[in-house]
């Protein structure tokens, strides 16, 4: 059985680390990279949380 509440748990800590990382570089090209995978980890957040609802 899935542990949603870990796996949102992660995703979200995922998503705040990128989020930050895009905050606190300079360069464009990785300030988007970081930004694309935040992203990312917060679609698979959105989908985690849905799936528990259910």
């Amino acid at each position: 059985m899935i542990d949603y509440q870990k796996l949102i748990r992660f995703s979200h800590e995922s998503f705040i680390k990128f989020i930050y990382a895009n905050v606190m570089v300079k360069e464009t090209n990785a300030k988007k990279l970081f930004e694309d995978i935040a992203m990312f980890k917060y679609r698979h957040m959105v989908w985690a949380m849905a799936d528990a609802k259910k």
